[in-house]
């Protein structure tokens, strides 16, 4: 009896969070959101980002085309948000359909560190609010290179794992789809260049 009750508590304490999400009350009228990107120096980390979110299981994606025809245009200013912020979504709305977006992200940020403020900013333009009770993308707070309430990335490697299954099943409850959680959480990172 007392193994038994150990056991689940272990099981309640290691198991992942169940709806762990907000919404803002706003979305896309369309699954798809055309972007462009004007920041060169970020393609790699945007690249990630919109390939996490791409592959969430949410019936929502992310695709690249000219600027004359994006939603969304991503680019780095040093002076994003208000001096303490990584980044910063503005989005646009008619009534609760987001009709246009953009993103901005500090510029001097890693590679690793971007994906991440990437991947978070871009689930403010789906509709996705901040979300602290756990271990999610939208965490309102990025501490160096990882969620607030997300464990550090062991030396070597860096948190690829950038959309979670609670930050998945937002955008399934928004766009449609079966929320999938990323295949590993950390990835080894290639060395400094």
């Amino acid at each position: 009896m007392r193994l038994a009750i150990v056991a689940l508590l272990v099981t309640l304490v290691l198991a992942p969070s169940a709806g762990a999400w907000k919404t803002t009350g706003r979305q896309w009228h369309t699954g798809t959101v055309r972007y462009a990107n004007i920041a060169p120096d970020y393609e790699w980390s945007l690249g990630r980002a919109v390939a996490a979110w791409n592959a969430s299981g949410a019936q929502v994606s992310f695709v690249r085309v000219p600027r004359a025809q994006a939603d969304l245009v991503v680019g780095a200013r040093l002076d994003a948000g208000d001096k303490r912020e990584a980044g910063l979504a503005q989005t646009y709305s008619v009534n609760r359909w987001i009709t246009s977006a953009t993103v901005f992200i500090r510029s001097g940020t890693s590679q690793y560190a971007a994906a991440q403020v990437f991947a978070h900013e871009l689930g403010h333009v789906l509709g996705l609010d901040h979300e602290d009770r756990a271990c999610v993308t939208m965490n309102s707070t990025l501490f160096v290179d990882h969620p607030i309430k997300c464990s550090a990335p062991p030396p070597g490697t860096w948190r690829c794992g950038l959309v979670t299954k609670d930050d998945a099943a937002a955008a399934a409850h928004l766009y449609g789809g079966t929320a999938r959680g990323p295949a590993r959480e950390f990835c080894a990172a290639a060395p400094p260049s």
